[in-house]
């Protein structure tokens, strides 16, 4: 584990980089996702609940 530390210290730039990429696939990624504007989802009214 050291040596992984260590490597990443070493390599900065590379580390800084690659979580960049990270970050900017991430949020392509989120942006891709199909979302409604309006989902059909009802809130559930916690003073009228029936039990079954």
């Amino acid at each position: 584990m050291k040596t992984l530390i260590n490597a990443c210290l070493a390599r900065s730039r590379t580390v800084l980089s690659l979580l960049l990429l990270l970050l900017i696939t991430g949020s392509v990624a989120y942006n891709d996702i199909p979302k409604e504007t309006r989902p059909r989802c009802r809130d559930p009214d916690p003073l009228h609940h029936h039990a079954p």
